[in-house]
């Protein structure tokens, strides 16, 4: 088992490479899987 990391992501409202509710989506799937995230 992999030692516990943190994470931390970076997403602008106007960010053109992804939209707000995909990189939403990726948040909550890695929490759920209890991997610990910082959403800036």
């Amino acid at each position: 088992m992999l030692p516990p990391t943190q994470t931390k992501l970076h997403q602008g409202a106007n960010d053109p490479r992804i939209k707000q509710v995909e990189f939403d989506q990726i948040v909550h799937a890695m929490q759920d899987a209890n991997i610990s995230v910082t959403y800036l």
